[in-house]
């Protein structure tokens, strides 16, 4: 059986889905380490990426709270950079704070290199397409999935990619947040699955789960049925700015959620993604002070974790196998600087720290 953990993107929203998957480790101990595969987008791929390169992940969970708590500064920003940004020059913030954070953990560490598979979402801004055109285009990294480019990669590179959203964040490599075409990289993580195992989907799907964990479900309703709205109401409406970026990334989300349950079906599939009380959007939050709307924002993300309803999360976990020992050894990632453990193995104690 193959066991595959996708999370979405959301920003300091994915406290919320590491709160969760806390709480379910504290359930099942060695849940994480029962994963075959860790798939994330933008906040989800970088924790995923900080998870993977642990040979317990569930000693990464502190190194991804702490990228989205305040502990580490990648939201403060320069006074030449904000007045830039308020004139629409430059990205709110740059990635040098958060690349420092992730070269902390992960090191020099290449995506082959790590403990675990890991499958990161992105956009490429310049690719070449069939015909010889050149444009844009979705590219999935996967660390285990053929292709030698990509498994040497370095973890941090990646993790600043998968992440560089538009207006927030500056385009990095060549690279935009995955956000733009699939915040639930769920799907791609099944698709790759697939691909890389070179087997007919009918052959692969039927020993594997898929755990989805989402930041909290979607975008409040819009009330009206023929509205003449121009960018106006679209970008800069009082008390929810930037609807139309919130809309084209949270729509697709339950599509791929649908296509998953149809392709998986029975106990296979599952989506964690809780709804909120309130929800608010993450991509207009500036500011590092205690009342700031990122910290308010935080504070939302870790309660809708830890009063979320787990129980029906939790029967999935029992009914689907997660947890059983089905005398399979995990594949080791190839060239990781020391030897993997089973994933099927008790939970580690410790885990060696990336250099």
């Amino acid at each position: 059986m193959r066991r595959l953990l996708s999370m979405d993107g959301g920003g300091v929203l994915s406290l919320a889905t590491l709160t969760m998957l806390q709480r379910i480790e504290e359930k099942f101990p060695g849940f994480l380490a029962r994963a075959d595969a860790f798939a994330g987008t933008s906040a989800g791929g970088m924790n995923a990426l900080l998870m993977a390169a642990h040979e317990n992940p569930a000693d990464g969970l502190d190194d991804a709270f702490q990228l989205w708590d305040g502990t580490a500064p990648i939201y403060e920003s320069s006074l030449w950079r904000d007045l830039g940004a308020l004139a629409g020059k430059v990205a709110i913030y740059d990635n040098a704070n958060l690349q420092a954070y992730l070269r902390s953990r992960l090191g020099n560490r290449r995506l082959k290199e790590l403990y675990y598979r890991v499958v990161a979402v992105t956009v490429k801004l310049d690719e070449q397409l069939p015909g010889g055109h050149r444009g844009w285009a979705p590219k999935v990294f996967d660390s285990q999935g053929g292709d030698p480019e990509d498994a040497d990669e370095l973890a941090v590179d990646v993790g600043v990619r998968t992440g560089a959203f538009p207006i927030t964040f500056p385009i990095f490599q060549g690279y935009v947040d995955g956000g733009v075409v699939a915040n639930n990289p769920a799907l791609c993580m099944l698709l790759h699955e697939v691909k890389r195992l070179r087997m007919a989907a009918s052959a692969v799907l039927p020993e594997t789960r898929l755990l989805s964990v989402g930041t909290g479900a979607g975008v409040a309703a819009i009330e009206g049925y023929n509205l003449d709205w121009g960018y106006g109401e679209w970008l800069f409406m009082p008390g929810n700015p930037g609807l139309f970026t919130d809309m084209v990334v949270s729509a697709p989300m339950e599509l791929v959620t649908e296509q998953c349950a149809l392709l998986l079906g029975g106990n296979a599939f599952f989506r964690l993604n809780p709804w909120p009380e309130n929800v608010v959007t993450p991509s207009k939050s500036r500011g590092g002070s205690p009342d700031s709307p990122v910290d308010k924002l935080r504070k939302k993300a870790l309660l809708l974790g830890r009063t979320a309803d787990l129980d029906p999360t939790f029967r999935w976990i029992e009914a689907s196998g997660w947890m059983d020992d089905d005398g399979e050894e995990a594949e080791p990632t190839a060239g990781a600087q020391s030897t993997r453990r089973s994933a099927r193995s008790p939970r580690a104690s410790g885990a060696t720290k990336g250099t």
